[in-house]
């Protein structure tokens, strides 16, 4: 296999196949996206409206009626995603782009956000899956993360001094702490693209815009997980470089 190099160090040939992957999910994650970003165009800003004129907050009340969940939807600014619900006041806010527009990315917001809420009430593998599980990965991920970043300040506070090593430390650490997050993300989007229509199902959109609702989850799903696969395989190149450099 022809040398590559990084900075003066020939790969081996394990490393040159792990960057010729990283290339390609690269390559990957890129088209993901556009393809995302086209969808959001055509489904938030050409397919502005939906058969049943829904908006935002006419599907969520859909959603809390069949689940028989009694709670006042308000059209709010600020809130968490997936946290919209307020035990105490008995509300539950959407942001204005989502409780007042019809589009069918719109549909997809609000019945996801409404299912995440429905579900919370429960203690079962579905509420593992989208709060306990997630919140897991991101905390193993941010202490990870953090530890490392922490150990290359510490070894010296002089950015000056600062080598190679030190700087792989911190991107390490970022890696890892987004690497948690990613991973979080697809548990919850799994949960949504399997549980979210069957929820809509009944509620008059036509099949072909419940299709494209699940295209839409299908392709976030595909999207994060081959985010997780390119951050992880980076993250092992990382270091494999980073051993070799020391061993010689």
């Amino acid at each position: 296999m022809n040398n590559f190099e990084i900075n003066g160090y020939k790969l081996s040939d394990s490393e040159q196949i792990i960057a010729i992957i990283i290339i390609i999910l690269s390559a990957l994650v890129f088209v993901l996206s556009i393809g995302l970003f086209s969808m959001w165009i055509y489904y938030s800003w050409i397919k502005r409206v939906n058969s049943q004129n829904y908006t935002g907050a006419d599907l969520t009340k859909y959603i809390f009626d069949k689940t028989n969940t009694d709670v006042q939807i308000k059209n709010s600014w600020f809130y968490v995603k997936y946290w919209n619900y307020n035990k105490r006041k008995n509300t539950y806010r959407l942001r204005p782009w989502t409780y007042s527009r019809k589009s069918i990315w719109t549909m997809m917001e609000a019945s996801q956000q409404a299912y995440v809420t429905t579900i919370r009430k429960e203690k079962g593998k579905q509420f593992w899956l989208i709060f306990r599980l997630p919140l897991l990965f991101r905390i193993i991920g941010g202490i990870g993360g953090i530890s490392l970043i922490f150990l290359a300040i510490h070894d010296s506070n002089n950015l000056n001094d600062w080598d190679f090593g030190h700087w792989l430390l911190v991107i390490m650490g970022i890696s890892i702490i987004f690497i948690g997050y990613t991973i979080a993300d697809v548990g919850r989007v799994y949960v949504l693209w399997k549980n979210v229509l069957p929820v809509i199902k009944d509620s008059g959109l036509s099949n072909e815009e419940l299709a494209a609702i699940k295209r839409i989850f299908f392709w976030r799903m595909i999207y994060s997980i081959v985010v997780v696969i390119l951050e992880i395989l980076k993250l092992i190149f990382r270091i494999a470089i980073n051993s070799n450099k020391s061993s010689k």
